[in-house]
């Protein structure tokens, strides 16, 4: 669909080169940020290059099963909300910030 409008297509890429490639997050922190957004699409081809992935940046077996233990979680937390009347979506905790400010 993007290849539609060039222009917003160029914009995506280099966008997204940036996210994966930038040095905002070190290679493990992204590496852990992959492997909870994996766990969450359920991709097994995605899961299984993500694990590798991790691996090669250092996070451990139990670090990657507890990011999978955080995403079955929270789908649980979803799931016991469905069906209750007036159930909303609250986050798990609300951190103040004075960063942005």
């Amino acid at each position: 669909m993007l290849s539609q409008i060039p222009e917003l297509e160029k914009q995506f890429t280099a966008f997204a080169q940036d996210t994966v490639e930038g040095d905002v997050l070190s290679d493990r922190e992204r590496a852990l940020a992959a492997l909870a957004v994996v766990f969450t699409l359920e991709d097994a081809t995605s899961v299984k290059e993500s694990i590798i992935e991790a691996k090669q940046a250092g996070v451990t077996n139990k670090e990657i099963g507890y990011i999978s233990a955080l995403v079955i979680a929270l789908r649980g937390k979803k799931i016991a909300r469905l069906g209750v009347v007036g159930a909303t979506s609250t986050p798990l905790r609300v951190v103040q910030s004075k960063c942005c400010e």
